[in-house]
């Protein structure tokens, strides 16, 4: 029978104690590094964070349609029969491929449903806006005069506009949401 010399086990007994010490420590440091590197990725987040300021608009919601807003008349009274006539075809190919409402991603800032307006619709209701503005501002025998050199008989005007909003979901982005159709009528002679 051997004996053993306890101060051999003792010995062993604190190597084996420190080598499992020392594994421990090191898996907590690689986690402790994960937990700081993750910590440092949000709070880079939150440093970059920047708040929109602006009003939201149609090409905030949808940039794609950039080219196509570029190309639109714009919003000068001279132009006005050509902006009444462009928004009367486009009402017109709205009316033939419509928006539709769909479940809203709730958790991204979305009512929980949500108007998915056509391309079209979202031309019409430019256009419509950029009427609305030269209504609103220009003299009223300016308007009748601009009308009449265009042809353009009608008294009113009718689109639907949208309203615009966004949604900062921390750790997904910003969203942008268009509202439903609001049935709008300008006056166009005063």
């Amino acid at each position: 029978m051997s004996r053993t010399n306890p101060q051999h086990s003792l010995a062993l007994v604190a190597a084996v104690g420190f080598i499992f010490t020392a594994h421990v420590a090191y898996a907590g440091d690689a986690a402790a590094a994960q937990r700081t590197e993750t910590t440092q990725a949000v709070e880079l987040r939150l440093l970059e964070f920047r708040p929109k300021l602006s009003p939201d608009t149609l090409l905030d919601y949808r940039p794609l349609l950039a080219e196509r807003v570029a190309a639109l008349p714009p919003a000068q009274l001279s132009l006005l029969g050509d902006l009444v006539a462009t928004l009367e075809s486009l009402k017109e190919r709205a009316s033939a491929k419509p928006g539709h409402w769909h479940l809203g991603p709730v958790y991204l800032g979305a009512n929980a449903q949500e108007y998915l307006p056509s391309d079209d619709e979202l031309l019409a209701a430019e256009l419509g806006d950029r009427i609305r503005r030269i209504i609103g501002t220009a003299d009223p025998a300016d308007i009748a005069a601009a009308l009449k050199k265009a042809g353009v008989n009608a008294a009113t005007v009718e689109y639907n506009r949208f309203e615009y909003r966004h949604a900062d979901v921390m750790g997904s982005g910003r969203f942008f949401y268009a509202s439903e159709p609001k049935a709008t009528e300008i006056k166009l002679a005063q």
